[in-house]
């Protein structure tokens, strides 16, 4: 293993992961939905259960204890999260109906959020141990300020371009467009993974009781968790 090598594949595959999100936001999401004419309880749901799906990541620890967390369930799983982030763009071609593209775009976002959940924890533990404890601090600071760059000039990017699409009326150009580029993004990031070592992990048994149990033991923790409850519940109130 070139530890070089397989560092520099995974601090570009995590940055382009983190790019990809940042393009095909809530609001991207919403955006579209709204663009396929769906309705405003549809479009509600969705950012409801943003918050909702992170408790998927509950059953991730009990899940991958059966399953292991080999390199092709690792990808298989991040493969799927991506290719249903991807579908929607299909639904025009697919239908006209608005019934027929609410159920479409439920099934693609349910299962793009639940993928995207249960693949996070492999992710992470596969980051943390490909990486010297001496770069991990460096690692995070080299990952979020590219990033954050490239979040900033994507976003400005995408702004432009839809509103200019918008003003023409053809406002499915842009979206396509934009999820032309986030296929692209999924598509290196994916190979990347794919050429990057991956050490074994040894799985030990886990329930669900002991996952939701173990962490409310450790006061300290508790802590933790409760802030991050509140700061997540709080991203779902629009602001006065």
């Amino acid at each position: 293993m070139n530890y070089k090598t397989n560092y520099k594949r995974y601090l570009t595959a995590a940055t382009l992961d983190n790019t990809a999100n940042k393009i095909m936001s809530s609001t991207f999401v919403v955006g579209y939905a709204i663009y396929l004419g769906l309705s405003d309880r549809i479009v509600g749901l969705y950012v409801a259960s943003k918050s909702i799906m992170c408790l998927i990541q509950i059953l991730s620890a009990t899940i991958y204890s059966k399953i292991g967390q080999s390199k092709k369930v690792t990808l298989g799983i991040y493969s799927l999260y991506r290719l249903f982030g991807a579908f929607p763009i299909l639904i025009p071609f697919i239908s006209q109906d608005i019934t027929i593209r609410t159920i479409l775009f439920i099934i693609s976002i349910l299962f793009y959020e639940i993928f995207g959940q249960i693949g996070y924890t492999p992710l992470v533990n596969w980051r943390m141990s490909i990486l010297k404890e001496e770069d991990r601090a460096r690692f995070y600071a080299t990952k979020n300020l590219i990033q954050n760059t490239l979040v900033m000039a994507v976003s400005l990017g995408a702004g432009v371009l839809l509103d200019h699409y918008a003003k023409s009326g053809n406002e499915f150009k842009g979206f396509a467009i934009l999820f032309s580029i986030i296929v692209v993004i999924n598509l290196i990031d994916i190979y990347l993974r794919a050429t990057t070592y991956k050490p074994k992990i040894k799985e030990n048994k886990v329930n669900i009781k002991e996952t939701i149990k173990e962490p409310l033991k450790d006061k300290q923790f508790r802590k933790i968790l409760i802030f991050t409850a509140l700061y997540t519940l709080s991203l779902n109130f629009p602001p006065v």
